[in-house]
């Protein structure tokens, strides 16, 4: 307990800001909640390295709340941490942030829960905003290895209310290996999801009451996003494999799941024989569907590129982010890239964030053209030195979160942080 006491999130009293001009326009970074992740030197044998709150989603609510989901990893406890009921406080206020809810060890204004599962205690990595003020989590549960040492899970949804009780937790399983990516809320109150299911990628249509409506296959197990359009239709972003390599695709569903356009956006973004880190994310508006693809391989890591879908399924087009990705020298020549966080302005314009090199290169794209403006903001203070992932949410006034942890993948010590984005009049 002391080292959770030790390491529970708080209330910074650093506020960081710096300036940048895109579009002419002064924007300004004040990181309000910040929680290190530091070395334990209680770990058991075999234990994480480290311990500390690390951010895995973050979500905005048409009533104006954001929520976080993170994972608390201490002594070798891993908890899920839903961070809930947050008043985002408009620029001019007093009180910049303010973290409601039930008081965990340490303090800090977090609403905890360590959600129960099934069978065992799930891994959660996604979260949606409800369309009525709840919140959606997923990822897997019953997670095991069978005697010829195949992988098994099952995906895993959880429904969770306003004030961070949850109402029901379900698991969805075939004796495979599930997992579930991402959530779109329905304007229904249903949730769509896609996820993995064995060897290829699995979107399932889930109804208020855990019930599952209807299931399809679609690309393969390598990630993906989806997300809700008007009338009652879906956007699946994520991959699909020919002869080729790896392409990044957009397939737009009607709310049966029947397939209305498939567009390949960026052909074989796979090309070596190296680990597949492609990423892929979605937003969606009224009228357009933006994709960011990036992929960081040792050794053939490509810029973010940020492509336009109209909503019937044209593509309109497509930007690479050069500064997304920059050479690294060592005896074999290799490249870092990094992984954009993205968000779309009430008035329409794109804005990507993307970590990279200690800064965090800030892109604001013209939604007709595709044209951008580059500025840059330095990282905290607490992250320089090492890698950061990036996480975004805009309201529909405009008030924006661009917070960062450390990438699930690393284990050195670092730092979360939440914070906000403000254009400077």
């Amino acid at each position: 307990m002391q080292v959770v006491a030790a390491i529970a999130i708080s209330l910074a009293s650093l506020i960081f800001a710096t300036w940048g001009a895109l579009a002419g326009q002064a924007f300004r970074l004040e990181v309000l909640y910040s929680s290190p992740i530091v070395v334990d030197p209680s770990r058991p044998p075999g234990g994480p390295t480290t311990a500390g709150l690390i951010l895995n989603a973050q979500g905005a609510f048409p009533d104006g709340r954001f929520a976080f989901l993170a994972s608390r990893i201490a002594s070798g406890v891993r908890s899920q941490v839903l961070i809930t009921d947050i008043d985002q406080t408009r620029p001019g206020n007093a009180v910049p942030l303010n973290l409601k809810g039930a008081q965990p060890a340490g303090g800090g204004g977090l609403v905890s829960r360590i959600f129960s599962g099934p069978t065992q205690t799930p891994y959660v990595s996604a979260l949606a905003a409800g369309m009525s003020g709840e919140i959606w989590l997923g990822g897997y549960s019953n997670a095991f290895r069978d005697i010829a040492s195949a992988p098994h899970s099952d995906a895993y949804l959880a429904k969770v209310d306003a004030s961070g009780k949850p109402v029901w937790e379900m698991a969805y399983g075939n004796g495979g290996q599930r997992a579930i990516w991402s959530i779109g809320s329905l304007a229904t109150g249903d949730v769509a999801v896609f996820g993995s299911d064995r060897s290829g990628g699995r979107v399932a249509r889930i109804g208020p009451d855990g019930a599952q409506l209807w299931a399809r296959p679609l690309g393969n197990d390598l990630g993906g996003m989806i997300a809700s359009l008007p009338e009652d239709r879906l956007a699946v972003v994520g991959f699909e494999a020919t002869g080729s390599g790896q392409h990044v695709t957009t397939w737009i569903l009607d709310g049966t799941g029947k397939q209305l356009a498939h567009i390949r956006i960026r052909d074989s973004i796979n090309k070596s024989q190296h680990s597949y880190f492609g990423k892929v994310f979605v937003v969606t508006t009224d009228d357009a569907i933006y994709v960011a693809s990036n992929w960081t391989g040792l050794f053939d890591a490509q810029p973010v590129a940020i492509a336009k879908i109209s909503t019937e399924g044209q593509l309109l087009w497509s930007t690479l982010l050069p500064d997304t990705i920059i050479a690294v020298e060592t005896s074999a020549r290799s490249w870092k890239g990094c992984s954009p966080a993205v968000g779309v302005t009430p008035q329409g314009r794109v804005l990507v964030a993307c970590a990279l090199n200690d800064k965090i290169q800030l892109y604001q794209l013209d939604q007709s053209s595709g044209a951008y403006q580059e500025s840059s903001l330095p990282l905290p203070d607490c992250q320089i030195g090492h890698p950061a992932s990036l996480f975004m949410a805009i309201q529909r006034d405009g008030t924006t979160t661009l917070s960062g942890s450390r990438p699930g993948s690393n284990v050195a010590a670092n730092c979360t942080w939440i914070g906000r984005l403000t254009a400077v009049q």
